[in-house]
């Protein structure tokens, strides 16, 4: 039951009459002109002693002050209020009772005294009712309805004027701003608009990071749009003065991009996480994965590289190894998804598929697919696989065994650590899987080697028959191991199968979690707060 803020009524308007299958509820008081069905509302000199008869029988006494609430002033004789009331069929096919109370004059129902319109009496309104609004009421309301304490927490809660500052905090935390508007950043991404920069903004988004104003912008070669927070914003070329005035610079481009930008950036004083393989070798730029060596970095760094996404897992879920029993030799075969060759791979493996799908409905047990084109890929992939992640070099290395190899060896800090890789790329669009052997300095046992996996950070264990796939980890953040075992060749070599995603763990989460780490240690704030 709500008031009515419109004009007084006249005196000659009378209460309408519920229908015959309605009932009002009995824990509710009524409007002096709210009437029950087949019985008009007694008026004159007994009126009083049949509301106080009617308030017994329900078993509500009636108030101190004679009236329906405390303190609330009955209006002259004559002057009732109109109640009305409708029957409104909801989508849930429910009928609901509504109605609507005014006020007469010289009257203030359901008001405290002193009190303005804005609170009522949660003891006379069950629920949640607000002013000037409808309250909806079950046409065969429960037996009780007293409300619980914490509903009657919330109800007055809902009719209280909002504290200083409660609307800005409200604000903060619907946005995600935990530091306040001063405390948060100006945040640029450059390569917004590609596979990993759109998980980078639904990640930054769904971790709630400090971002008070996101400057999105495109690889350089097309304009584009992006959408974060539930708003579209345009993704432009990389501009560097616009550049110029971020805090923090997520660069998940090209490495022409990078080589153009990311410098000079983190000369005039931001923070840049650079994604592409081109500082990832630098001797002066640190390789950073958080789980594993974030002392590499420094509060005079303002450079920071990511590693690349297929040696993220065994880095990752290796490490507890190699702190323990020092990992002298690698052997790993890479089977890589689609998607960390990029968008235009992964249409052309679509197209492909749909090609592909007509001679495997129509050919039998062994179809004969169609010859194929392929642009982004070096093969076709579509019901395929070719071991070639990048080009060849003079010694027949592709370029992705060469940066798993030295990257690997500047992560772990080990200069020394062998490792021959075979990279192969396989018909799958997200999670890249690796089959690897390490040999130790001093033996683990595959017990052993289960019990440090299990606390390491970062790391999900599947144990038993248990095993991780692509489909199984597609979207999650940890680096998932199983089948641990020895590989038959010695005690000091095990065997391990580790899957991971290549666009969260492998490029953009870790890339957040870097900033996430410079954020913790109070490194990285506004510079024009």
């Amino acid at each position: 039951m709500v008031l009515d803020r419109g004009a007084a009524q006249s005196r000659e308007q009378r209460a309408v009459q519920l229908p015959g299958h309605l009932v009002a509820h009995p824990g509710i008081p009524q409007c002096s002109g709210f009437a029950h069905p087949g019985r008009e509302e007694a008026r004159g000199p007994g009126a009083d002693a049949a509301r106080v008869e009617q308030q017994q029988h329900h078993g509500r006494p009636p108030p101190d002050g004679g009236g329906f609430l405390e303190g609330a002033h009955r209006p002259p004789a004559g002057h009732g209020h109109q109640a009305g009331a409708q029957l409104q069929e909801e989508a849930c096919g429910k009928r609901f009772l509504r109605r609507r109370c005014g006020r007469g004059p010289g009257s203030r129902p359901f008001l405290r005294p002193g009190q303005g319109r804005r609170t009522l009496l949660d003891r006379d309104v069950p629920g949640r009712a607000r002013m000037g609004a409808l309250l909806l009421l079950p046409a065969r309301p429960p037996a009780a309805l007293h409300l619980l304490p914490g509903r009657l927490a919330a109800a007055r809660r809902l009719h209280t004027r909002p504290r200083p500052g409660q609307l800005r905090q409200r604000r903060r935390e619907r946005h995600g701003l935990h530091h306040g508007e001063r405390g948060s950043m100006k945040v640029a991404v450059v390569g917004a608009t590609g596979l990993v920069g759109g998980v980078l903004l639904e990640r930054l988004q769904a971790r709630r990071f400090p971002v008070s104003e996101l400057l999105p912008f495109s690889s350089g070669r097309t304009r584009a749009a992006v959408r974060f927070r539930g708003r579209r914003l345009n993704a432009p070329r990389p501009d560097p003065r616009r550049l110029a005035g971020a805090d923090l610079v997520f660069m998940v481009s090209s490495d022409e991009v990078s080589e153009r930008f990311a410098r000079e950036l983190a000369a005039r004083g931001a923070w840049v996480i650079d994604d592409s393989s081109r500082f990832r070798l630098d001797p002066s730029v640190p390789l950073v994965i958080p789980e594993v060596n974030a002392a590499a970095v420094t509060r005079q760094t303002r450079l920071i590289a990511g590693p690349n996404c297929t040696l993220t897992g065994i880095a990752v879920g290796g490490y507890p190894l190699h702190r323990r029993g020092r990992v002298r030799a690698l052997r790993i075969a890479s089977y890589q998804a689609v998607s960390g060759a990029g968008r235009e791979a992964l249409l052309e493996f679509r197209a492909q598929s749909l090609q592909a799908a007509p001679a495997l409905r129509a050919g039998g047990m062994l179809p004969e697919l169609p010859a194929v084109r392929s642009r982004a890929l070096p093969r076709a992939i579509a019901c395929n696989v070719f071991p070639q992640v990048g080009s060849f070099d003079g010694r027949g290395e592709s370029g992705e065994e060469v940066k798993v190899r030295h990257e690997l060896r500047k992560i772990w800090g080990a200069p020394r650590l062998e490792v021959a890789v075979t990279a192969v790329r396989v018909p799958v669009v997200r999670g890249h899987s690796l089959a690897v052997w390490l040999t130790t300095e001093r033996p683990i046992a595959p017990e052993a080697a289960r019990a440090l996996l299990r606390r390491a950070p970062g790391v999900r264990l599947w144990e038993g028959d248990r095993y991780p796939t692509p489909r199984d980890v597609a979207g999650t953040d940890p680096v998932h191991v199983g089948r641990i075992r020895r590989s038959g060749i010695g005690d000091r070599e095990l065997a391990l199968w580790v899957v991971s995603d290549n666009l969260l763990i492998g490029a953009a989460l870790n890339s957040i979690r870097i900033a996430e780490m410079l954020v913790e240690k109070g490194w990285l704030r506004p510079r024009n707060p």
